[in-house]
């Protein structure tokens, strides 16, 4: 879309960003850059950052790149970094981040958040709906997103999975980009970020926007527990106080959850 018919979409309608970091990510990227294309809604681009792959993701990224607005390849600073690259270049005026692995759920997400939009308080900087976590062969996991409440930030995990979360662009101008300081939990450190000064500019839309392909770099057995102590300087650093008792299950779950993967995963290979 050229410079004229973005400014006035944007001054109709919203514009979305697909920022879409990479790194040897051929066995699925395809799904992922189909998603988006096929979206129903026209103001929108897509945004690949890969990060060097030898796998045949910049092979796959060249065959389709008549629907792909912006991508390049090379090392990296990990996942963040492309975050930040994908920022740099976008010109929506809503960001949605999206990893190989991950896909839009149908072709009209980015219309009928479009349509939420409009009516949202313009002082609602994030917009989210429901994400989908399937496991490796498609099979559905869990769920998650739901009416916000700010007691979500008493909580360990991240408040909103990123995969279902549009970030008004006026965020990075107010708050910067993500930190390359937390290498697995920096969309977690932006949204507290964010939260710690504005608990209520979250807009939830119960409807389904993507599906995330459980067993990212953040589920990692080697990662959990890491983790667990990245997240509490975190909290620390933005004063949200939680719970003892949710501090002590969250380290239990991150402990042994590394084991019981590591089991899983060496029954599964050994078949």
């Amino acid at each position: 879309m050229d410079m004229e018919n973005l400014a006035q979409s944007q001054m109709l309608s919203p514009f979305f960003s697909i920022v879409v970091p990479t790194f040897n990510s051929a066995e699925s990227l395809i799904r992922c850059i189909d998603s988006v294309h096929n979206q129903s809604y026209p103001f929108k681009e897509l945004i690949i950052i890969d990060g060097g792959s030898n796998d045949g993701t910049v092979e796959i990224i060249q065959s389709h790149q008549h629907k792909v607005d912006y991508w390049e390849t090379g090392s990296d600073c990990g996942i963040y970094d492309a975050f930040n690259k994908g920022i740099q270049r976008s010109n929506g005026n809503w960001l949605l981040f999206l990893g190989g692995d991950d896909f839009l759920w149908s072709s009209e997400v980015l219309t009928l958040i479009a349509a939420e939009i409009k009516y949202v308080d313009i002082r609602k900087k994030f917009v989210y709906g429901k994400v989908n976590h399937i496991s490796h062969d498609g099979v559905p996991i869990k769920t998650t997103g739901s009416t916000w409440n700010p007691e979500r930030l008493m909580h360990t995990q991240t408040p909103i999975d990123h995969q279902g979360l549009f970030h008004h662009i006026s965020l990075f101008k107010k708050f910067g980009l993500y930190s390359l300081k937390y290498n697995v939990v920096s969309d977690y450190e932006f949204q507290l970020r964010v939260l710690s000064i504005d608990k209520n500019c979250c807009h939830f839309f119960p409807i389904h926007v993507s599906g995330h392909q459980h067993g990212g770099v953040s589920t990692f057995l080697n990662r959990r527990l890491i983790n667990f102590i990245q997240g509490d300087k975190i909290r620390i650093k933005y004063k949200i106080k939680v719970p003892f008792y949710r501090r002590l299950i969250k380290y239990m779950g991150a402990f042994f959850g590394g084991f019981r993967r590591k089991y899983m995963m060496n029954h599964s290979f050994a078949k």
